[in-house]
């Protein structure tokens, strides 16, 4: 049985009923205050009701995001929390590179011992990680679920660099070092639970396992391991040493004879002293905290950066040359879509071999690769991130800076699946259609066959707010109810505005210009889109839709599914047809009677005149007033207001 919370109060000087909810004590220093007291506008019993279960919705989504931006500026200072245990450590032991090599040798024996008893003996890790562990640590397989970490075709040679590199302290356990880097690659935090239970021990932080924080401290930690500078001495004695070693004894380690690798060995090229150093990996990090990017663009840029790093190694940003772009580029462009990246760090393949058996599975010419746009995403994600890196002094110059995509292009020539507008016949057809005017039933492929049933919901509204006003379908999908205004005009209806701003829990917008106002077109109120708001509010729901956001951060992820498939099977099948030529329809229609800085604002397209803005452009009265001028002939709107009339209450009730 969940928590009741209480109903509506009284309040000594007011009639009205009030709503009353307590701060939770680890928030009222960011509140300022002990306690919500607001007055629910109304002194009848069943309104306020359902005011106070707005206001709960409210409180809770806001105590929320709250305790969301405590744990993220918690999570912020974790390289500061790792840097001060390692001093609290290094104080307590004499120095940091007896810390260093003490945690380094801890973790990677940790994974070494993962593996199954049979092999570790064959492989002759004891020897190398100078211990012979009780045959009773692998009864029940313990920790085995990490023993993936490291490949099994990789680990003849970890426990061979293990061996040779960790006898020499001088070079803090370098060996165990790589082998932590199969870890880090891997984004195993739990690994380490025991490191960040000492941090926490150390530095009175708390992060709970499986916590934010606790992520943040692990990797951290991890990369301080891995990225622990050698002296100049130490560094060119490392540089000496052969890159690959042979089992043996330990006091005969030959070069192994093996062919040479698809890529230079990144011993070959020429080291990179200072920020220069730093593994393209740590590029990405320092990026993504600068930058702060949405979850996709976030989602995109590791996804670049992981590419990279499987064809080439963690490479240090200073080593990255333009060939290395444009290779990649060229590499990735053949790539088949069907290529899982996790799979095949997993199985520790090569990603070249492993594109060549995708490839080699069937005729090269019907496998579906990359398209010229999803290879800017990954070319332009590496351009950014090494853009800033130049900016902040790690590199000398940009690399990946104005390389040529073909295929790729801003005009639809030459693009592989151009989105063209929906054109006026399309128009017709699309809302002359059983979503509209009656259809069979509430699963999607009924929508298509006509009926007499009309289900207000996302599908529905959503191509309404594309003809009426043009907007991306995220946009409109991650819409909170918190976001929409009824303003009030004295003799005339009143006007809804939906504030898009980006700032809202779980919200995001594209650029600064997609920050907005999205003018609610009286034809949707209409068509009874205030009554909707109304039941969803009155659910006690906090958003326009019923969706779900995706781990990338997007609402709309399944909808885009849904309204393109109802374009395929009601509009038409070509595929340079789909929701998004909604956005594209509305700018060509509405040139022809709004003007170009007003529809630009109201599309959240860049403004073409000269000049930033403070505020979210064009003010609500005037995008009211172009709205009214737009042509909207092409739909039967007594059709449409007699279909939603005749959909039954219970059906109403239901969305």
């Amino acid at each position: 049985m969940g928590l009741r919370m209480p109903g509506p109060t009284t309040h000594p000087r007011s009639s009205n009923l009030w709503f009353r909810m307590a701060v939770p004590e680890r928030l009222r220093g960011k509140v300022g205050k002990r306690e919500i007291k607001i007055s629910l506008g109304t002194s009848d019993a069943t309104e306020a009701k359902i005011q106070q279960a707005r206001q709960q919705a409210k409180w809770r989504s806001y105590f929320q995001a709250l305790d969301r931006e405590i744990e993220n500026e918690a999570a912020a200072q974790a390289p500061t929390v790792v840097a001060r245990f390692l001093e609290i450590m290094a104080e307590r032991n004499g120095s940091l590179h007896n810390v260093i090599y003490g945690l380094r040798s801890f973790i990677a024996s940790r994974l070494l011992l993962a593996w199954a008893e049979a092999e570790f003996e064959a492989l002759n890790a004891y020897r190398a990680l100078r211990l012979h562990p009780d045959p009773q640590l692998w009864e029940g397989g313990p920790a085995a679920q990490d023993a993936d970490i490291i490949p099994v075709d990789a680990r003849e040679e970890v426990v061979s660099r293990v061996d040779i590199l960790h006898r020499d302290e001088n070079l803090l356990g370098v060996g165990f070092a790589e082998a932590i880097e199969w870890l880090l690659a891997a984004r195993r935090w739990d690994v380490v639970w025991p490191e960040v239970a000492l941090v926490e021990e150390h530095t009175g932080i708390s992060a709970p396992q499986g916590s934010l924080l606790f992520n943040t401290v692990a990797e951290a930690l991890l990369h301080r391991l891995v990225e622990q500078q050698l002296s100049s001495e130490d560094a060119a004695r490392l540089a000496a040493l052969p890159r690959r070693y042979l089992p043996g004894k330990p006091e005969e380690y030959p070069p192994v004879s093996v062919p040479q690798p698809e890529q230079p060995a990144v011993s070959r090229r020429q080291p990179a002293a200072g920020k220069s150093g730093r593994p393209l990996s740590a590029g990405l990090r320092h990026w993504a905290q600068l930058r702060a990017p949405r979850p996709q663009s976030l989602v995109e840029a590791r996804r670049a950066v992981d590419r990279f790093i499987l064809l080439n190694g963690d490479l240090s940003v200073g080593q990255i040359t333009r060939d290395d772009i444009l290779d990649f580029r060229d590499f990735i462009t053949g790539m088949p879509t069907n290529i899982n990246l996790e799979k095949v760090k997993a199985s520790g393949t090569p990603l070249r071999k492993a594109v060549e058996a995708a490839l080699g599975k069937g005729h090269s010419e019907t496998v579906r690769t990359l398209s010229p746009g999803a290879v800017k995403k990954d070319v332009g994600a590496l351009g950014a991130i090494l853009g800033l890196l130049k900016n902040e002094g790690w590199i000398p110059d940009n690399v990946s800076s104005g390389i040529p995509i073909a295929g790729y292009g801003k005009t639809r020539r030459g693009q592989r699946r151009p989105r063209l507008p929906l054109r006026p016949s399309m128009m017709q057809t699309l809302f002359a259609s059983p979503l509209f005017t009656g259809c069979e039933g509430r699963a999607d492929i009924e929508r298509t066959r006509p009926g007499k049933h009309v289900y207000q919901d996302e599908l529905y509204w959503s191509f309404l707010f594309g003809a009426t006003s043009g907007p991306r379908l995220e946009e409109v999908g991650q819409i909170r109810l918190d976001d929409i205004e009824v303003i009030e005009r004295p003799g005339e209806a009143p006007i809804v505005a939906i504030y898009v701003t980006g700032t809202g829990e779980g919200e995001s917008i594209k650029n600064e210009e997609s920050a907005r106002v999205i003018v609610v077109h009286p034809r949707l109120l209409e068509l009874g889109f205030l009554e909707y708001v109304k039941r969803r509010r009155a659910a006690g729901a906090a958003r326009l839709f019923d969706l779900k956001q995706s781990p990338t951060g997007k609402w709309t992820k399944e909808l885009s599914r849904r309204v393109n498939r109802y374009v395929d099977r009601v509009v038409t099948d070509d595929p340079r047809f789909v929701f998004h030529s909604l956005r594209h329809e509305f700018k060509d229609r509405a040139e022809a009677t709004i003007s170009t800085r007003v529809h630009d604002r109201i599309t959240g397209h860049s403004p073409t005149t000269v000049g930033g803005r403070y505020g979210l452009g064009a003010s609500v009265e005037l995008i009211a007033r172009e709205l009214e001028k737009l042509d909207l002939s092409f739909v039967d709107w007594d059709q449409l207001r007699k279909a939603a009339s005749i959909a039954s209450v219970r059906e109403r009730k239901a969305t």
